[in-house]
């Protein structure tokens, strides 16, 4: 994403690029492939400004900030750190995320005023185009963390009834009773259920338990 961005304005005007990422009550990351960028953002962190920039408005959807007149009393510790290192116009577009999770494309040229108006709207569509691919990664992610979640409770529920048959034919007792038995010995040990039925299937011979998920 960011390599793409950086070519938006033609190959003889590279422009590095850079992504802002926060995840709901997190702290904010900084992604780039461009090596100067990277540089960029440990200097700012280094001198505490890197939300002192306009990465920060556009995260809170505030619509697309320019950066570009180190006179500018909005940014001065954010310019201290990109001018010394030549960057004198920052563009920052806000990318539309799902729930609380908020993130910001941001540009840096050399030359000073360089995100005209019609440049600004080259960047907003390259955004709203990159804001889709992201949605898509993060809901991917998201579905395949809840499939191995479900698996996991899957396999742990495998092995709890396992246990629970055990008991029903050591005490001769329904199945209800049985969970009771194990629910009660779990909370005097201090033991998750899961890992205590493990143990009563060990200890009845059992060499654990394997739960199946057919594709």
């Amino acid at each position: 994403m960011t390599d793409l961005g950086a070519q938006l304005f033609g190959p003889d005007r590279a422009v590095p690029c850079g992504l802002m990422f926060r995840r709901q009550g997190e702290q904010a990351l900084f992604l780039s492939v461009s090596p100067v960028v990277l540089a960029l953002y440990a200097a700012l962190n280094a001198q505490h400004a890197a939300d002192a920039g306009p990465a920060p408005l556009a995260l809170e959807a505030l619509g697309p900030q320019v950066a570009d007149d180190t006179s500018d009393p909005t940014y001065p510790p954010f310019f201290a750190v990109t001018a010394a290192v030549g960057f004198l116009s920052i563009l920052s577009i806000p990318l539309a995320l799902d729930g609380g999770d908020r993130a910001a494309l941001n540009f840096y040229a050399r030359p000073a005023a360089f995100f005209t108006p019609e440049r600004q709207h080259i960047a907003a569509v390259f955004a709203e185009q990159a804001g889709a691919t992201a949605r898509t990664h993060i809901r991917l992610n998201a579905s395949e963390k809840l499939t191995d979640d479900l698996q996991a409770a899957m396999r742990s529920r495998t092995g709890i009834d396992i246990a629970i048959g055990i008991i029903v034919a050591q005490n001769r007792c329904s199945q209800d009773e049985a969970f009771g038995i194990l629910k009660r010995a779990s909370m005097a040990r201090n033991i998750k259920l899961k890992d205590l039925a493990a143990g009563i299937i060990t200890q009845a011979g059992g060499a654990g338990t394997r739960t199946h998920f057919g594709t």
